[in-house]
């Protein structure tokens, strides 16, 4: 065999080992045959070469003379081969899903092959009048001596698929159609097979019952009309359109025809053309001509190309009608027999519909009434009822005092008496009584005024019972620094709360307070106090000389982190978050920090007794203490902290000694989270750990490093070689030490931990063997191939082409160029050697190319590459200009075989998407990835981006969106300001309270609540356990309707929620109560869409502002550059 043989099988070996290397440039190919048994234009069928998301990746034509196809394929993966002729073409198989893997059809070289079966016979069965016929019906195709049956599709069209060439026969309801197909498909003329119309049947039934032959209702008659606004008629045998006596169609309709009702409740109408918007009345009377209840009253439906069984009208009787006295309106009727419910007019009047004769037995309601069963005898004869009246009348009191109270109620007539016993909470006592006259008396161990009361029920309008019981005066004083006490606030809480405000003296005083156990406190914005509160407790005389002194002045702290603080001398300890602290100091002074953090603005930090504002303490870094150990004295010890590109440099001169050991010190001050490098250096001292990465943590910290003395390795290079690097290596996995040799070829490396190591050696062009017993290495230089690939139009160096070599002595090499597109193959043994490029975008000529090489030489060659597509490249940032890794994107041309490229962002949110054809406008999205291993994402903002490719590559930036793993709640608050103190609103799921917040216009639940779709419901609350009567709850709901209040539910499938509740109270009972109804505020309204927005964002505007105060001292920098 020769020379060249070896050569070119050697070659074909390389390509091989391309074709199945797994980068992102290799190349597969997928080919085989379009075979037909019947001759056919090869070339107008394709082969296409889709995704799994069915997007285009490549195609090609089949060859005209035998049908042949191939497919190159550059990424391993799930694919599909589909096949496509002319519409209505068929092939077997349609498709082939492909595993690229190495064990599919394609990676092994094996055809897969199409089969065309025949053409497509088509047409259409419509309705007379219209263009679409029904979907579902048969349609038979007919050869000689079988047949082939197909359903009709939505429109009514047909299609009988990979029909051979021949005559055939199409039947369908007695029609037929003669066809002949040849060498295309056939389109039958849409005239061919037309349906006239369809029928219509319908039934009445009685109680949700078939009606039975002589109906239970009295022989009724009557007709049923069908209509239509643009006077379509029936067809086929013609119906009467004569309207029953009695009857009239509205203005904007008219008959198509009319049926009777036969005596089992049904009719029919026979042939009823296809139209829309048909509308069906029923007409029914009884035997004495009374008009029968119907449901519903007009039914419209469409005829839409089918017969139809409609649902049926359902007769349900006759109406009647009553009256409630003494009752007002708005009284709840329902018919217990029937389930039929009503409520009265404001006049007491009511109508029951849908009854039969018979009895009946109402139940009536109304809050503040109690009606007893009502049994009623309803006749077809009779049209009303005689008057129902309420069988007993709630009347309520109040007594005031603070504990419940019996209450005896005696009826005058029958001297029964009745007891009943006020609320705790609100002294409200009620009881139903029956008309006439009633004397109420409270029982109880204080007298109460009135003693009794004389009433006639039901009660005149605004007539009130109110008992109530002795009141006494509170008095004191607070002693206050300076003698001035303007501003304390005083409150009185127990049985019940009052509030005032201290006098200028520092007096102070409630009126009106009930007997029993109370507690007196004091607060001011700026004062503390020896005692806050103190406990009194009223019988039956008046409190005097309560006395209150102030201690010193109020320091509110915020710290981020625990420490201590040096105020007036003395020093304090605080925890982090909110805090208060009295101080006895009556100027102002400044605030000093002796802990280990360094706070903002820590120089401006003061107490002053005047200001109420919270002194806000923001550590800024924290102390980490570094500790290096050692038994050998040293001079050059330092300590270098690398923070991004910033260096930090500590030498550390001074020490203490511990015996024998040797302890240097340093302390640093860094930020939460700054990504820290330690590195400890000396000539004589190895260290563990020789390097000690870290991220400083939001608090202060202290670390050990030991030292120890190192070991140094001397050699040479023979012959002696300059600019060769050395690695020392050792077996404990230590950082290896480099060194570079001398113009002598001399090297030293260390300190070294080991006595144990390996050497290495490294010059490009050479190689290294060590001798044996030795630190020395002998050098032996190789001959090379410099190899440049550039691009043939613009000369510029084209990075990561694949190169292919084959030849020499079995020599194979498979890699990429670099950055400046050059690549260098050394090592090389004198022959012959064959180079092919190939790089996705572009196409080399020739194809390869051959270089002698001889020894010790040096060969330079330069390939040229014609550019055939291009690429759109860019960055991935946040939307706080982060940079984001692992971001897939795709680009995809619709008008271009919906051609797709991808691509996925680096550490650095680089992305680049190649492959796109000139010509061709792409949508570049992002791309949904399935591997957890990988950062999901949302979207794009904007969501896609259009790029119309031409003769050049495409830079854009992008931002992408994480999507949100939380939901936030806001609840608004439409009430009186006098009620929504004593309001609570509370979260609920799976019957456990998770938040709960006292009542206010505007509510927000910031916690991160799971966007998880779960079901969460509102519970508002009164601060008694049951709400006052003349209080009443609306949710307003995400539409704006209002609702009864039920606890509101909301699911979690969205980022934010927001809900309304409006409080409603009774004009006149809440102005009883001393409570005047608010005005909503628009302000609340817009102030919830703000506070929503903001509490949406928060994310997103949190990241913005730290990137913008992070970025504004390189802004000012530029700035003043820009003066300069």
């Amino acid at each position: 065999m020769s020379l060249g043989t070896h050569l070119l099988f050697g070659f074909v070996l390389s390509l091989a080992t391309v074709v199945n290397a797994d980068s992102q440039d290799d190349m597969f190919t997928c080919g085989g045959f379009i075979r037909s048994s019947m001759p056919i234009p090869f070339e107008k069928v394709k082969v296409k070469l889709l995704t799994t998301a069915g997007n285009l990746k490549a195609e090609t034509e089949g060859t005209a003379n035998n049908g042949y196809y191939l497919l190159p394929v550059y990424d391993k993966g799930k694919y599909q081969l589909r096949v496509e002729g002319p519409n209505g073409w068929a092939f077997d198989p349609p498709a082939v899903d492909i595993d690229l893997n190495g064990e599919d059809s394609c990676s092994q070289g094996r055809d897969i092959n199409f089969e065309f079966k025949g053409f497509s016979v088509m047409g259409k069965v419509i309705s007379k009048g219209s263009t679409n016929g029904p979907a579902g019906v048969e349609v038979i195709l007919v050869d000689a001596g079988s047949t082939r049956t197909v359903k009709t599709l939505e429109g009514g069209n047909f299609v009988f698929p990979a029909v051979p060439p021949g005559v055939y026969s199409i039947k369908f309801r007695g029609e037929v159609a003669a066809v002949e197909v040849k060498n295309d498909n056939v389109r039958l003329n849409e005239s061919v097979f037309v349906i006239e119309g369809y029928s219509l049947k319908v039934s009445f039934t009685e109680n949700r019952a078939p009606c039975r032959p002589n109906w239970d209702l009295p022989k009724a008659k009557g007709s049923v009309i069908l209509a239509h606004k643009d006077n379509v008629p029936c067809c086929g045998r013609s119906l009467s359109k004569d309207l029953p006596k009695g009857f009239s169609l509205p203005a904007e309709y008219h008959v198509s025809c009319v049926a009777k009702i036969s005596t089992d409740g049904s009719y029919e109408f026979p042939c009823v053309k296809a139209a829309s918007k048909y509308a069906l009345f029923a007409h029914v009377l009884t035997q004495s001509g009374q008009a029968v209840d119907i449901s519903p009253e007009k039914m419209d439906l469409d005829v839409t190309h089918a017969d139809r069984l409609l649902d049926p009208f359902q007769v349900t009787g006759f109406p009647v009608s009553g009256a409630v006295k003494d009752a007002g309106g708005k009284v709840e009727i329902k018919v217990l027999e029937t389930g039929f419910e009503t409520v009265s007019d404001k006049d007491g009047t009511f109508r029951l519909g849908s009854l039969r004769g018979g009895k009946y037995t109402l139940q009536l309601r109304k809050n503040g009434l109690h009606f007893e069963n009502k049994v009623i005898h309803v006749d077809p004869s009779k049209a009303s009822l005689p008057d129902i009246f309420p069988d007993k009348f709630e009347v309520c009191g109040d007594v005031r005092v603070s504990d419940s109270v019996d209450i005896e109620i005696t009826e005058v007539k029958s001297n029964q008496i009745i007891r009943a016993r006020s609320e705790v909470s609100s002294g409200r006592f009620c009881s139903l009584l029956v008309r006439g006259e009633h004397i109420i008396r409270p029982k109880h161990s204080v007298r109460l005024s009135p003693w009794e009361v004389k009433i006639q029920v039901p009660l005149t309008e605004g007539q009130r019972l109110v008992f109530s019981q002795f009141s006494a005066v509170v008095r004191g004083k607070v002693a206050c620094l300076g003698k001035v006490c303007a501003g304390v606030k005083v409150a009185l809480n127990g049985a019940s709360t009052a509030k005032t405000v201290a006098n200028s003296d520092g007096s102070f005083m409630f009126k009106s307070v009930d007997p029993g156990t109370y507690e007196v406190c004091v607060s001011h914005s700026k004062s503390c106090f020896e005692k806050d509160c103190q406990p009194i407790t009223v019988i039956d005389q008046n409190i005097e000389n309560i006395q209150f002194v102030q201690r010193g002045y109020t320091l509110r702290l915020e710290t981020s982190h625990e420490t201590e603080l040096e105020v007036a001398g003395n020093v304090i300890k605080v925890n982090s978050g909110l805090s208060s602290h009295c101080i006895a100091e009556s100027k102002t002074i400044p605030i000093k920090s002796v802990g280990c953090h360094k706070f903002a603005k820590a120089d401006k930090l003061v107490f002053s007794p005047n200001s109420e504002d919270t002194v806000v303490l923001n550590a800024e870094s924290h102390r980490l203490k570094v500790e290096i150990n050692s038994k050998l004295l040293v001079e050059d010890l330092r300590l270098t902290c690398k923070k991004g590109e910033e260096v930090q440099v500590a030498n550390l001169k001074e020490y203490k000694k511990s015996g024998d050991t040797y302890i240097y010190l340093t302390e640093l001050y860094q930020p939460k989270g700054a990504e820290l490098i330690l590195e400890p250096h000396s000539e004589s001292l190895v260290f563990k750990p020789p390097q000690l990465t870290m991220r400083m943590p939001d608090d202060c910290i202290a670390i050990a490093i030991s030292g120890r003395t190192g070991i140094f390795i001397d050699g040479a290079i023979k012959p002696a070689i300059a600019g060769v690097e050395v690695t020392v290596s050792t077996k404990e996995n230590a950082k290896p030490c480099k060194a570079i040799t001398d113009v002598h070829g001399k090297y030293r490396a260390g300190p070294l931990e080991s006595q144990e190591y390996t050497i290495e050696a490294q010059k490009e062009g050479y190689g290294f063997e060590r001798i044996p017993n030795s630190n020395d290495m002998t050098a032996v230089k190789y001959s090379r191939i410099d190899i440049r690939v550039v691009d043939g139009e613009t000369n510029a160096p084209l990075a990561g082409a694949l190169v292919s070599i084959a030849g020499g002595s079995e020599y194979r090499n498979t890699t990429r160029t670099g950055a400046q597109g050059e690549l260098a193959l050394i090592k090389l043994n004198p022959g012959d050697y064959y180079v092919r490029v190939m790089m996705k975008e572009y196409k080399f000529e020739p194809l390869s190319t051959m270089v002698s090489v001889s020894e010790n030489s040096e060969e330079l060659l330069s390939i040229k590459g014609k550019k055939v597509a291009y690429s759109v490249m860019g960055k991935v940032t946040s939307i706080t200009g982060e940079a984001e890794q692992g971001v897939g994107l795709e680009a995809i041309s619709e008008k271009c075989d919906r051609h797709e490229e991808d691509g996925i962002s680096d550490r650095l949110g680089q992305f680049r998407i190649r492959g796109l054809r000139e010509g061709c406008t792409y949508e570049i999205r992002l791309k949904k990835r399935s591997d957890d291993a990988l950062p999901h994402f949302d979207r794009f903002l904007p969501a896609t981006q259009s790029v119309s490719i031409q003769r050049s590559d495409i830079t854009m930036d992008l931002i992408v969106v994480r999507p949100l793993k939380s939901t936030t709640l806001s609840v608004a608050l439409r009430a009186d300001p006098a009620i929504l103190p004593t309001l609570r609103v509370s979260v609920w799921n799976g019957g456990r309270q998770l938040y709960s917040h006292r009542g206010a216009r505007f509510l927000t639940f910031p916690q991160d609540i799971p966007l998880d779709g779960s079901k969460y419901h509102i519970e508002l609350h009164h601060q008694n356990a049951k709400p006052p009567p003349h209080m009443s709850v609306i949710w307003i709901n995400d539409v704006n309707n209002l609702t009864d209040f039920t606890s509101p539910a909301f699911f979690t499938e969205k980022p934010y929620h927001h809900l309304e509740l409006e409080i409603q109270v009774d004009e006149k009972t809440a102005a009883g109560h001393g409570q005047t109804p608010a005005p909503a505020s628009p302000f609340v309204a817009v102030l919830s869409v703000f506070v929503a927005l903001a509490i949406f964002y928060r994310k997103e505007l949190g990241d913005l502002l730290r990137h913008r105060q992070d970025s504004s001292p390189a802004a000012g920098d530029r700035r003043k550059n820009k003066s300069r």
